[in-house]
């Protein structure tokens, strides 16, 4: 069996492009005719390709901000796109 040794480097190229083609798509969807102030933790979570226990462990760890809107937690635009980028230099 062989194995095959990558280097960062080496996948730098594949991220970059993995990542623009995602956030051109995460633009879309925030993108409409009605554009939302905010999204429920679940579908904010998807939005930037987590888990919602995910986010709300960031959200808990105060590295995202969040909107408590009757019992449901909400993310903007900005506070997802802010992860988003977090996530692209990761």
């Amino acid at each position: 069996m062989t194995s095959i040794v990558l280097d960062k480097a080496d996948l730098r190229p594949l991220i970059t492009e993995v990542v623009r083609e995602t956030m051109a798509e995460c633009r879309g969807m925030f993108a409409g005719d009605e554009p939302r102030l905010a999204w429920r933790e679940d579908e904010a979570a998807a939005l930037v390709g987590m888990q919602p226990h995910q986010l709300r462990d960031r959200r808990l760890e105060g590295q995202v901000l969040a909107t408590k809107i009757g019992r449901s937690w909400h993310y903007t635009r900005d506070e997802l796109m802010k992860l988003f980028a977090e996530k692209r230099r990761a």
